[in-house]
């Protein structure tokens, strides 16, 4: 849920990359792939509430939450329901309208949406109050990190570790954006991508997307467990 990079391709392919920090009991169960609505999705189900932070749909949508609008927020539960829940209900609705337009955002939590539909690259943003949408550049590379977890210092810094590392690799390919993934930092584990706040907080899972031509092909790498999970979900778009 908390760092998630986007390169773009020249072939209009993408690379998305997630490191989830979570406490370790909410670490995901495993891969799931359900039918929703019209189109099958493919998402690690998160421990908790059963929901997920990362959904890949075979109409060629890909979803990913981060906790946190802007800053962070002070928790005002109840809520109205899961935001990884909310992940999932998004697929009940044809296109990103849809659901911006029907779905009740009123009594979530603040949350930042990522979502890649039809070649264009949303930011999506609930502060608790209001709705915040912003269109970006799929021809761009962009970062996100939870401002629930990382102030905006330590965002900015991800930004600059993200454009360092591109400087040097122009034209990353999925094993290096692995690699930052698991290594960029500065040696300090509270604020590293791969993190560890005294094992209440740390980095369980990186998930890795690369999304192809008529598929989605997801490698799952579970930090705890140190094993990983493949799967591909072929798309119609």
């Amino acid at each position: 849920m908390c760092t998630l990079t986007y390169i773009p391709k020249p072939d209009g392919s993408y690379l998305l990359t997630n490191n989830r920090d979570e406490t370790p009991l909410r670490a995901a169960t495993g891969l799931e792939q359900q039918r929703i609505g019209e189109r099958d999705v493919l998402y690690p189900k998160d421990a908790g509430a059963g929901g997920t932070w990362l959904a890949l749909s075979s109409s060629g949508q890909a979803v990913c939450l981060i906790n946190g609008a802007f800053e962070r927020h002070r928790r005002k539960p109840p809520y109205r329901r899961s935001r990884g829940l909310m992940v999932l209900d998004f697929f009940e609705f044809e296109k990103t309208t849809g659901f911006l337009d029907r779905y009740a955002f009123q009594g979530m939590e603040p949350f930042t949406m990522v979502v890649i539909e039809d070649e264009q690259l949303w930011d999506l943003r609930w502060d608790g109050d209001q709705l915040h949408l912003k269109e970006q550049d799929p021809q761009q590379y962009a970062i996100w990190a939870s401002p629930v977890l990382y102030d905006l210092p330590y965002r900015k810094k991800r930004q600059q570790w993200l454009a360092d590392w591109l400087e040097q690799r122009p034209a990353p390919s999925r094993s290096s954006m692995l690699h930052f993934h698991l290594h960029a930092g500065e040696g300090d584990p509270h604020n590293d991508l791969v993190m560890n706040r005294n094992n209440l907080v740390r980095t369980v899972s990186v998930a890795s997307v690369a999304r192809k031509r008529s598929a989605f092909d997801l490698n799952y790498m579970d930090l705890l467990q140190h094993h990983d999970r493949t799967a591909v979900l072929p798309t119609n778009a």
